[in-house]
């Protein structure tokens, strides 16, 4: 039943999650074909009939930034809304007359939630590099020269990273991961705080609740990313040994807001 359940969580938000995605990768292609129309524009000298189609290229370049970055916002949004339905609403008696655990629930937003911030931070990703990549590539002489840039920028990057070059990137995949994990929990304690304390507008509190533990996390990650930074001045601490310590730190503020959660849901849960 847990399978099936996690089954139903993604189909329920594949579809947007496909939308954004697609926003993403269409507004990337859009905005680096606005680039380098500008850089061809710049190129060739200003012509007394383009001058609308440079302000079309520089709306369509913001636009295109204002709407990457957006989708991420979106999703929070998404996956805000998501666990509030799925778990405090009508659909809330049937979840929770499945045969499954608290935990089992819980982890089903935790997995889809990961997965589908991959997906999209991924996606962002790709998008500015399509931007850069179709802005640049319409410059004199930029194929010609683009296999030997390829060629010393990875020549480079094997020389800059070294020996510990899968080290590195698997704790940085780890970093990452458990950064999802710790934004997926503190997701999940922030809407249970806001449908089990508010009567109206739930969740516009739980979205204030968010707000208010990620002040409290930046805080502590002041003193925190302080004491990691004295340890690599001083040497007495490596650059993996501060990847290592902020995953831990991640997985921490995750077990910190997932355990509440399981509390609040199983304990004090009082489906209107």
């Amino acid at each position: 039943m847990f399978a099936k359940l996690l089954k139903h969580e993604f189909k329920a938000t594949a579809g947007m999650l496909g939308i954004l995605c697609a926003a993403c990768l269409g507004f990337g292609l859009l905005g680096g074909g606005a680039i380098r129309y500008l850089a061809w524009a710049e190129e060739t000298g200003p012509r007394n009939d383009d001058g609308l189609l440079t302000i079309l290229s520089v709306l369509i370049c913001v636009t295109a930034v204002i709407v990457i970055a957006a989708c991420s916002i979106i999703l929070l949004l998404l996956l805000v809304n998501r666990f509030y339905k799925s778990r405090f609403t009508d659909e809330g008696y049937l979840t929770f007359t499945l045969p499954v655990n608290g935990h089992q629930i819980l982890m089903t937003t935790v997995i889809t939630g990961v997965v589908e911030m991959v997906a999209i931070s991924l996606a962002v990703a790709v998008s500015i590099l399509l931007m850069g990549f179709v802005g640049i590539s319409g410059l004199e002489g930029f194929w010609e020269e683009f296999p030997a840039g390829a060629a010393r920028f990875f020549e480079m990057l094997r020389e800059a990273i070294g020996v510990g070059v899968v080290g590195y990137v698997l704790l940085g995949i780890l970093v990452a991961l458990s950064g999802l994990v710790g934004e997926c929990c503190v997701i999940m304690l922030s809407v249970s705080l806001g449908a089990l304390v508010a009567k109206k507008h739930k969740i516009l509190l739980a979205l204030l609740f968010y707000y208010l533990i990620h002040m409290a996390i930046s805080v502590l990650s002041v003193g925190g990313l302080a004491s990691l930074s004295f340890g690599v001045a001083m040497e007495s601490m490596s650059y993996s040994m501060v990847l290592l310590m902020t995953a831990l730190g991640w997985l921490a503020i995750g077990a910190a807001c997932y355990f509440p959660t399981h509390y609040l849901i199983t304990r004090r849960l009082n489906l209107p």
